[in-house]
């Protein structure tokens, strides 16, 4: 069971819708922009790596919680079953696929150069995979579950509150995390979207994914979601219009 690759299907999905609602109109290039804010207030920066901003946000989590409401679905769920062990079947071929592209290798550089270490990273949500239960098939189901029901349990036990405003101290604080924003706003970022989104190999897994009933639109809707709240709510109204 490796939860990373759920992850990468649903930035796949992620980019066949976004690329619907953003065909236009993103920051200007990356490079010129990233340059700007590194000789703004640089005298108030955080000097944290990209992965001590995250670690920060994450902690906000109520982590115990969340893994006993993914482990509890993993068990009963058929639907969850059927999710995981597709993408454990995908996920090599996913990936391999998405390694192909130049635009996420620049942004897997990037996040490098960000002192974010991606290996780290994925290590990190293996040792989280590894801690959760397999399905049991022999118990009885929960009704109204799958993947929205899942998430829908999830996000209600998470401090949103307590986590909007420390986003907004890192947004306005910290280099690292600001040109993360910065990143997922540019025109790169949408290229990449685009060119995911065209790739033949990882439109079959997105059609594969549909045919086996998994909410891979509801988890890019998802996505779709949360890029807005952090480009609008944080980045923009909180760094952009706030300097």
């Amino acid at each position: 069971m490796n939860r990373i690759s759920i992850v990468l299907a649903a930035v796949v999905a992620f980019s066949f819708v976004f690329t619907g609602f953003f065909s236009r109109g993103l920051r200007s290039p990356l490079l010129s922009a990233i340059w700007k804010i590194q000789h703004r207030h640089m005298e108030k920066e955080h000097k944290n790596s990209l992965e001590q901003d995250l670690k920060d946000i994450f902690d906000i989590f109520p982590w115990d919680d969340i893994r006993f409401i993914v482990g509890k679905y993993i068990k009963f769920d058929k639907q969850i079953d059927n999710t995981i062990t597709f993408f454990k079947d995908h996920r090599k071929f996913i990936w391999n696929a998405l390694k192909k592209i130049p635009h996420f290798q620049l942004f897997i550089f990037i996040l490098n150069e960000l002192e974010l270490k991606v290996d780290h990273l994925v290590e990190k949500f293996e040792q989280f995979a590894s801690s959760l239960p397999e399905c049991n098939n022999t118990e009885e189901k929960i009704k109204s579950g799958g993947l929205s029901e899942m998430i829908h349990q999830i996000l209600i036990i998470i401090p949103r509150e307590k986590l909007h405003i420390l986003l907004c101290e890192k947004v306005k604080n910290s280099y690292n995390f600001r040109t993360l924003l910065l990143l997922l706003n540019s025109q790169q970022f949408l290229q990449l979207c685009k060119s995911i989104k065209m790739n033949a190999e990882l439109q079959r897994h997105f059609y594969w994914a549909n045919e086996n009933g998994i909410e891979i639109i509801f988890a890019s809707e998802l996505l779709i979601r949360l890029y807005i709240y952090l480009i609008q709510n944080i980045y923009i109204d909180n760094y952009v219009n706030g300097n």
